[in-house]
């Protein structure tokens, strides 16, 4: 095969129930272009493997699998960069094994956006959000308001809020010829946001109006239950390596941004007497009680601020009412 033009980063621990799914919607694709699956299994124990290994056989040219025989998350290790550093593709396209893509000419249309906008270093669609257990109503994530009305994007709005469904991403991929770990932080969460940062530094975001994948919400999902509890402190250092390495110039948003979540997390944690998460942001060096009460300050401004505004667009409405009377 020829040297892929997009490679599919595909992770996978104990999905034999969605992997099959997830697999052929890559397989499924139509593309003028040759595209690798790298999928990295975290010693699955349910069958998970054995599947894979099916599909390998099938398409031994496209589908590189890793199989672990001890679970690597477990040991805090990077499972991220076992896919990442064999990556030979322009552009990287993010699928857990528990999710998939919906439509056969997804990686066509993204590749196609981004050779015809060489200034967007990431692009990406909406999916459709399917919580397993019906405890919410499914929909279609990002709305317009999620993404603040635009099409495109940058970094600064990126910082606000993660907006890019991890199964909807394209990179054009900025690690060749480069050391891989020296731009990546140990143990965060959310991985992705990060990468979607890093990727957003060197160009724009691109907004693609076409749902084109489904992002499962499961039991068995690192995201399902209570985030702030079980993932915490990873929270916390994502928040603080994002703000070293993206927005260090931005004091608003160490305020703003950093000090709200860990006050948050430390709510938590407090609520539920978790002695090693306190421990760790009591020892932090950021929560201090200058930056609580700088934070606590522009916090109130800030709300204060909406309030105003609000009431002077409410009061503006009723102009056309009251005429020139007022």
């Amino acid at each position: 095969m020829n040297d892929p033009l997009v490679s599919i980063n595909c992770l996978t621990f104990n999905h034999v129930k969605y992997i099959r799914l997830c697999l052929d919607s890559f397989i499924m694709q139509k593309t003028n272009f040759p595209f690798e699956i790298l999928i990295h299994d975290d010693a699955s124990t349910d069958g998970t493997q054995d599947i894979i290994m099916e599909y390998q056989q099938k398409f031994p040219e496209i589908i590189k699998p890793i199989y672990q025989t001890e679970n690597q998350y477990s040991k805090n290790i990077d499972i991220g960069s076992f896919n990442y550093e064999r990556v030979r593709g322009k552009y990287v396209a993010n699928c857990e094994g528990d999710d998939y893509w919906t439509d056969e000419n997804k990686l066509q249309i993204q590749v196609d956006f981004m050779e015809s906008h060489p200034e967007c270093s990431v692009c990406f669609h909406p999916v459709k959000l399917v919580w397993e257990d019906n405890s919410k109503p499914n929909y279609i994530y990002p709305s317009k308001e999620e993404r603040f009305n635009k099409e495109i994007l940058e970094l600064k709005d990126l910082l606000k809020s993660n907006f890019i469904p991890a199964n909807s991403v394209m990179y054009r991929w900025q690690f060749y010829g480069k050391n891989y770990k020296v731009f990546y932080p140990s143990d965060v969460l959310p991985m992705d946001w990060y990468w979607h940062l890093f990727h957003s530094k060197y160009g724009t975001i691109r907004f693609i109006d076409k749902c084109m994948s489904v992002y499962n919400k499961n039991a068995g999902g690192i995201w399902y239950g209570n985030i702030y509890l079980n993932h915490g402190v990873k929270m916390i250092k994502f928040y603080e390596a994002v703000y070293k390495n993206f927005a260090s110039h931005n004091k608003l948003y160490l305020y703003l941004t950093i000090i709200p979540s860990i006050k948050q997390i430390y709510d938590i944690f407090k609520e539920n007497n978790h002695r090693d998460g306190l421990n760790f942001i009591e020892n932090n060096p950021n929560w201090t009680n200058v930056n609580r009460g700088i934070s606590y300050l522009l916090l109130s401004i800030r709300s204060y601020k909406n309030k105003l505004t609000r009431l002077l667009k409410k009061c503006h409405s009723l102009l056309p009412i009251f005429g020139e009377n007022i």
